[in-house]
């Protein structure tokens, strides 16, 4: 077995930390800029094609699918050969994949371009959680989470922005911006981030000067000590994504459908709800570093709540907006789960680990299809109150997972496991 010299992270300059985290930065809002063309470009995708509803659809469910299998894979990847080398790598992945797919012409090979991009997409959540909270002690690293969480809201406003100068020229615009910063970023990534194959996590001992490379696999999430914690993190995960879908998912046809609002109401109604989230990841983050982890646990509970209010209140645009605010701030304390996810597990785990967030999409991947069938015999908002349910039970789930923040709390930490004898 390879032998490895490693350094503690603390013993590396604050100042090369914090670029080594803006350059993971860059990286992520790409992703969730990329992400998000699946949806924005819809439209254009139609016209551009000749596609139908549902083909246009299927990029979406191929995206996904994509995502979770690159979670999986990638994330026993990186914790092999290095989690630098693995975000570099499908950083640059999903950059050549964007740009390639502006030359495609036909329906299946613009659906495996979907494809193949969510394998790349899928696993940056994973490397991107389990390098900065190796960099950074744990009473911060609800902060970085937090500002992590923001970027796909970030990403989303900036895509609109450009969109309004691009599109009117070309919508490819829109793909070769996504590809060509990334290659960018990759570079930056390379001389910013340290190897973190070198280096011991923040705030773990030591006692060795060296450390055996381990050679670890996907069924070392199974292993007797973790199979319980790596089961209740996919239904956490899976459960969280399915009530996302039943309220998020429908909020829009819901006001427009349901409520009669117009255009615009709607959209101050869900600009609420961005704002809310935008603030509420903020002060979930700084709540997770200053009580534990589990005390966002009460966001989920608030949110359960506020989706019942929400879909009895009066169609009166304050009150739901109103509503809507509080219900985006609530439901992004989930904003937490990537060091969580990571703090749960040994650090030669923590890839695969924060990956368990996109395993969830398992259960959920029919969770709009269930919604509407639901909807089609009991009404909209009958199916949309099953959110309402799923949050419940996702907070549930939650309260029975250990505390992570003190080592001294966490019985999967206190674990000494040597997976590779």
């Amino acid at each position: 077995m390879k032998i490895v010299q490693r350094i503690r992270a603390e013993d590396i300059p604050l100042k090369s930390r914090v670029i080594a985290f803006i350059s993971i930065l860059v990286s992520y809002f790409f992703y969730a800029y990329n992400w998000d063309t699946v949806d924005f470009l819809r439209p254009y995708f139609r016209e551009q094609y000749g596609l139908s509803l549902n083909q246009v659809g299927l990029f979406y469910t191929a995206q996904s699918l994509g995502a979770i299998v690159g979670a999986a894979i990638t994330g026993q990847i990186a914790d092999r050969k290095g989690r630098k080398n693995t975000l570099i790598s499908i950083t640059l992945g999903y950059a050549v994949i964007i740009l390639l797919s502006i030359f495609l012409n036909s329906f299946p090979a613009l659906l495996f371009s979907r494809f193949c991009l969510g394998f790349c997409l899928g696993g940056v959540f994973g490397c991107a959680a389990s390098i900065y909270i190796g960099l950074f002690r744990e009473r911060i690293r609800g902060l970085l989470a937090s500002i992590v969480g923001t970027l796909f809201t970030a990403a989303g406003a900036f895509q609109g922005y450009v969109g309004v100068f691009l599109l009117s020229k070309s919508w490819y615009s829109i793909l070769w911006l996504g590809g060509s910063v990334p290659i960018l970023a990759a570079i930056f990534m390379y001389f910013a981030i340290p190897d973190d194959r070198k280096i011991i996590p923040y705030g773990e001992k030591s006692d060795q000067k060296e450390a055996v490379e381990r050679h670890v696999s996907l069924r070392d999430m199974f292993h007797p000590n973790f199979r319980k914690i790596t089961i209740l993190l996919i239904l956490l995960s899976g459960f969280n994504f399915f009530g996302y879908q039943a309220f998020s998912g429908w909020v829009t046809t819901y006001l427009k459908e349901e409520r009669q609002f117009s255009g615009a109401t709607m959209g101050i109604i869900v600009g609420a709800q961005n704002v809310g989230a935008i603030i509420g990841t903020y002060f979930w983050g700084f709540m997770s570093d200053r009580f534990g982890r589990k005390i966002n646990i009460i966001g989920l509970l608030i949110g359960s709540v506020v989706i019942v209010i929400y879909l009895f209140l009066p169609s009166v645009s304050l009150y739901l907006q109103v509503a809507a605010f509080i219900y985006g701030a609530a439901i992004s304390c989930t904003m937490i789960w990537g060091p969580y996810f990571s703090e749960l597990y040994p650090s030669h785990l923590r890839t695969m680990a924060a990956s368990i967030f996109h395993w969830g999409h398992i259960i959920s991947f029919a969770a709009p299809s269930i919604i509407a069938f639901i909807a089609e015999g009991f009404g909209l908002r009958t199916g949309m109150l099953v959110a309402s349910l799923l949050y419940l039970v996702t907070a549930c789930i939650w309260f029975y997972l250990p505390e992570t923040l003190s080592i001294k709390k966490s019985k999967v930490k206190q674990e000494t496991i040597q997976l590779d004898k």
